[in-house]
């Protein structure tokens, strides 16, 4: 199961790509705002990297991991609904903190799930199955920001994420408490 929900939650990263591309061309503004917009994610990206690093210590990788789905929902929400360019800044860097805790949650809780025997199979299939979905998102992410809309993209991604969400919160284990289970 957590393979699935990572799977979904690979798709539903299907608007990150577009979040500048849209906000560039909603308020008419110049390109270089777009690396304005970079500034704030990489903000976002360090300091969510020192703030989850302490968290997934204490509250395990799977809360986490539930934490920036949430956040990923919450980012391109925010994208749909901002009423000036300004909330962007936010986006972004709710996207760099999104980003971070998938670095940290999304390869560590891997270790959690299996013996020392099992690792290269068990990191192998959460890194390759997951990213063909993630290769695939934006292009139907693409098709569908042309065919209807950049707001209907996000929303289909914010389904999406809430999907990705209920599987982890509710058919995945916290891996420690089920491996502290079974010793």
């Amino acid at each position: 199961m957590f393979l699935l929900s990572r799977i979904v939650f690979m798709l539903s990263g299907m608007a990150i790509g577009f979040l500048v591309v849209y906000a560039v061309k909603q308020w008419n503004l110049p390109d270089s705002q777009a690396s304005a917009f970079t500034i704030a994610l990489q903000i976002g990206l360090a300091l969510g990297n020192l703030f989850f690093g302490f968290l997934s210590d204490r509250m395990g990788h799977k809360f986490t991991l539930e934490i920036g789905a949430l956040l990923g929902i919450l980012s391109v929400l925010l994208a749909v609904f901002a009423p000036s360019p300004g909330w962007f800044y936010l986006v972004l860097f709710t996207q760099g903190v999104l980003a971070a805790v998938t670095f940290i949650s999304g390869i560590s809780i891997v270790y959690e799930f299996t013996t020392a025997e099992n690792r290269p199979t068990y990191i192998g299939l959460a890194n390759t199955v997951p990213g063909v979905a993630g290769a695939i998102a934006p292009l139907i992410g693409g098709w569908l920001a042309a065919a209807v809309s950049y707001r209907a993209m996000f929303i289909v991604a914010a389904a999406i994420g809430a999907v990705s969400w209920i599987l982890l919160r509710f058919t995945v284990s916290e891996p420690r408490h089920a491996n502290r289970a079974s010793v």
